[in-house]
């Protein structure tokens, strides 16, 4: 099951990329479905346990970022992905978040050097990249 999970997820998450990078959106349909797809398979595979760790993992990570996002610092779409991600696997989505967090801030680190320093405009980054690369390192991971 855990393999199906891991390929799941990581559709989902590089369909988001091609959407992020193409339109700096991530489309309320890819990560709806997300959603809809982890609440059945986690009704399936676990029951009435499984629904309620389902419903947890997509409603913590909105109500914990929606701070993030009225500071600007992290996008509607990309909540919305850790969401999806977490109707999968609940409270571990967290770890996602910690290595793609961090995944985003060596990346900013580096382009702040390219640019001039960190007195430089604040430039807007595709944070469904570290999200793929992190839901990638976790499923290549679990499956070890």
């Amino acid at each position: 099951m855990i393999k199906i999970v891991f390929a799941f997820l990581a559709v989902l998450s590089g369909l988001a990329v091609i959407y992020d990078i193409k339109t700096f959106c991530i489309p309320n349909r890819l990560t709806g479905c997300g959603c809809i797809c982890g609440l059945t398979y986690s009704l399936i595979a676990k029951g009435a346990d499984g629904i309620i760790n389902s419903i947890a993992g997509i409603v913590l990570p909105i109500v914990i970022f929606m701070v993030l996002y009225v500071l600007n610092v992290i996008g509607a779409g990309d909540i919305k992905l850790f969401a999806a991600i977490g109707s999968f696997i609940c409270y571990r989505v967290f770890i996602i978040v910690a290595v793609s967090f961090v995944l985003a801030a060596v990346y900013g680190i580096v382009l702040c050097l390219r640019k001039g320093g960190i007195f430089m405009n604040r430039t807007k980054i595709h944070m469904s990249v570290p999200i793929f690369i992190a839901t990638m390192v976790y499923g290549i991971c679990s499956l070890l």
